[in-house]
C-alpha cells in the first residue's frame, strides 16, 4: 500500500484475492488464457471476475422444483434462485455485496401457521443460523403463484463455503417440505473484520462491526 501511493511509482499486483485487488488498486486488467479480457476501476475488474468464473454457471443458483420432489396437495414448490443485487444468479460473493433469495411457489389452499426456514451452515456442518417467514406468512398466503423473497446482508460471511437449505412446514403439524440443500456459497475475503489486513479472520462469521472513538456507541 505504501509503494502504490507513492509519487511516482506504479505497482503491477498480481492476485487472485478480490479483497486485496479492490483495496490497493484503482485500476484492474483480467486476464483469460495469457489475454486480457478487461480493463477499468478495479471496483468493476472485480465484478467483472467474480461473474466470469468457469465455476459460476447460471444453473448453479438455480433451483427448480416438480411435484414430485417438493410439497403436498396444498403447496408446491417450484424454484429458489440466488442472485445479486443486479439480479445476476451466482453461487460465489464477495465479503461487501447482499445475497438475494427468492422462493417461488404455488398455494391451493390457505395455510395458517406456514412457515419457510433457510438455515446456513458451513461445509464442514457447523451451523451458522437459520431465518425464519413465519411472522410474515403464519396467517397464511393467497392461493395462487407466490414469491417469498429474502436479503442476507452484506459483511456477514467469513471466507469460506456455507450450504444454504430450505424447509417448509408448519410447526407441530405437519412438514411439508423436508430440509433440502439448495447451493454452496463461495464467500471471497475482503477487509470484513474490522482491519484493512486482507486475511482469513478465526470464526464462522465475519460481521463488520461498527467502532467508535471516544464517543458514546
Amino acid at each position: 500500500q505504501d509503494l502504490s501511493t507513492g509519487e511516482g511509482r506504479t505497482v503491477l499486483f498480481v492476485s487472485h484475492n478480490m479483497g486485496s485487488v479492490k483495496n490497493l488498486c484503482n485500476r484492474a486488467i483480467v486476464l483469460e488464457n495469457g489475454s486480457s479480457v478487461f480493463s477499468g476501476s478495479a471496483t468493476e475488474g472485480v465484478d467483472y471476475y467474480i461473474n466470469q468464473n468457469d465455476d459460476l454457471r447460471e444453473n448453479e443458483g438455480k433451483k427448480q422444483f416438480n411435484s414430485e420432489n417438493a410439497g403436498d396437495e396444498k403447496l408446491q414448490l417450484q424454484e429458489v434462485i440466488i442472485k445479486d443485487r443486479k439480479g445476476r444468479i451466482r453461487t460465489s460473493f464477495s465479503q461487501s455485496e447482499e445475497i438475494f433469495i427468492d422462493i417461488k411457489f404455488k398455494t391451493f389452499a390457505t395455510l395458517k401457521g406456514t412457515r419457510f426456514n433457510i438455515s446456513v451452515r458451513t461445509a464442514a456442518g457447523e451451523e451458522v443460523f437459520t431465518t425464519s417467514s413465519h411472522l410474515l406468512t403464519k396467517e397464511g398466503v393467497e392461493v395462487g403463484k407466490n414469491v417469498l423473497s429474502l436479503v442476507i446482508p452484506s459483511y456477514l460471511f467469513n471466507e469460506k463455503k456455507y450450504i444454504f437449505s430450505l424447509n417448509v412446514g408448519i410447526p407441530g403439524r405437519r412438514i411439508i417440505v423436508p430440509i433440502i440443500d439448495l447451493f454452496l456459497i463461495n464467500i471471497l475475503s475482503e477487509n470484513a473484520s474490522g482491519t484493512d489486513y486482507i486475511e482469513k479472520w478465526p470464526g464462522i462469521v465475519a460481521p463488520k462491526i461498527n467502532w467508535v472513538l471516544n464517543e458514546e456507541v
